[in-house]
């Protein structure tokens, strides 16, 4: 029975953390592109049943035989990012730029090199192509210079003012196993700190378009109100073993 509170209870913890990632989906459905997270589950260890002898209990016949096994709950494993392509929305902006396939823009940061999907770029004080926050938007040989001048931008990352080429943006992937940890302003870094960045190949970058968030609320939602009801399942549990235990130690005693 302490074995089922315990199993019951492990539940309810990645049933929690579970609802707390679904609000965090529904938190940035607007962000430019976001990738939601999802986190999977893993069993704790089962437990062998054996059947024991001595005490009069059991049968020597069955000394060391298993008969079956029981669950010892579950534990969260990881929080993953879904990679899917996320819609685009045209915007009219020509320094709104939009991954179309497997990539990140790479961004120089006071911290270090960053990787993202949020294309949503502006011209900083010295003419460089840069983020919201200060970011600075790489190139083959370094920050993008667009200066003053009509930008174009192909689909390869080759980057035009007033029609003569100033650089090509950077485009980068991952191995596909690499985990992505989102570290905030919408920035990303392989988890593995020796992770190797290559060219994205099949990118494709389309001027004028922000690519949206691709969480689904009615799905989150769903899986939110799933939670909620396994959450609520296992809060019965504990309260029935609660009361079993009650039972055993003041009424089964008194036999």
């Amino acid at each position: 029975m302490i074995r089922g509170l315990y199993s019951a209870a492990s539940g309810m913890v990645f049933n929690f953390k579970q609802e707390l990632t679904v609000m965090n989906n529904l938190a940035n459905v607007s962000t430019t592109g976001y990738k939601k997270e999802k986190i999977t589950s893993s069993d704790f260890s089962n437990l062998m049943i054996v059947p024991q002898t001595g005490g009069g209990m059991g049968s020597p016949l069955l000394a060391g035989a298993a008969i079956g096994t029981v669950g010892a709950g579950t534990e969260p494993s990881e929080i993953g990012l879904d990679q899917s392509q996320g819609d685009l929305v045209d915007t009219g902006n020509p320094l709104d730029l939009a991954l179309s396939g497997p990539g990140f823009f790479a961004v120089q940061t006071p911290s270090g090199t960053f990787y993202t999907r949020d294309g949503t770029f502006f011209k900083d004080a010295m003419g460089r192509l840069a983020t919201a926050n200060g970011g600075l938007v790489l190139g083959e040989n370094g920050p993008i210079q667009i200066g003053q001048g009509d930008v174009l931008v192909d689909g390869d990352g080759t980057v035009s003012v007033g029609g003569k080429v100033v650089g090509r943006i950077r485009l980068v992937d991952f191995d596909p196993q690499e985990t992505m940890l989102k570290i905030g302003d919408n920035y990303l870094v392989p988890e593995n700190p020796n992770a190797q960045a290559r060219a994205a190949a099949t990118a494709v970058i389309n001027q004028g378009y922000l690519e949206r968030s691709n969480v689904d609320p009615t799905s989150e939602m769903v899986d939110m109100l799933s939670a909620l009801r396994a959450y609520e399942a296992s809060q019965k549990m504990i309260q029935l073993q609660d009361q079993t235990l009650d039972r055993a130690v003041n009424e089964v005693s008194k036999v």
